[in-house]
């Protein structure tokens, strides 16, 4: 597991290091101003994209024959991406933290913290729910299609939560109760329903 990970680590420093950049300036634009808040969500868009994108890399060269013959189970294999997928959420949601907290320490007040928070959860829910989908999606349909299906899902899912975000003035809601529960139990299923995937695919 280890091992799968430092190789994907690698791989996202030497060929998605765009994405990171990108990821870094939001973070610093939403701390620029109360107006500009709601740009920390799309930080965890951007991260959430990121698991899929080294998966489909993988499958396109021909990775997933050579981890066939690796000593680790399918179940792990699939489970590393997925690990990948938490470990790259709750980077982003330091960033977004760290980058709040300066912008509310720089403008002197710190009454925007609650809602700063707020967008910390909606952006990790966010980005867990999108990677249920785009993970299983690359394992389900490979990476032509399953890259498309990312790609139009997360378009549509950012003008979503656009709309939500302009609707509410970025400002909290009564979504706690599920903010992140919905998302993590989606989650779960996907790894299960991926894991079935590769073992009925490659058994």
């Amino acid at each position: 597991m280890k091992g799968l990970l430092y190789k994907d680590i690698t791989v996202l420093c030497k060929q998605f290091w765009v994405y990171l950049v990108f990821a870094v300036i939001f973070s610093l634009t939403a701390a620029a101003g109360d107006e500009a808040h709601y740009f920390s969500v799309y930080t965890y868009f951007i991260f959430a994209m990121l698991p899929s994108a080294l998966l489909n890399l993988e499958i396109s060269e021909g990775w997933a024959s050579f981890a066939g013959g690796l000593p680790v189970s399918k179940r792990t294999l699939v489970g590393e991406k997925y690990l990948l997928g938490l470990a790259l959420t709750a980077l982003a949601a330091a960033l977004s933290l760290v980058c709040g907290f300066l912008g509310s320490a720089a403008s002197g007040t710190m009454s925007d913290l609650p809602a700063k928070l707020f967008l910390v959860g909606l952006g990790c829910g966010i980005g867990i729910g999108l990677m249920s989908i785009q993970i299983f999606a690359a394992y389900w349909l490979g990476p032509g299609k399953g890259h498309l299906l990312t790609m139009l899902l997360t378009a549509g899912m950012a003008a979503l939560i656009a709309v939500l975000l302009t609707a509410m003035d970025g400002g909290p809601a009564d979504l706690s109760d599920w903010l992140l529960l919905l998302p993590a139990v989606l989650y779960v299923v996907s790894w299960r329903l991926s894991v079935a995937v590769v073992e009925r695919r490659d058994p």
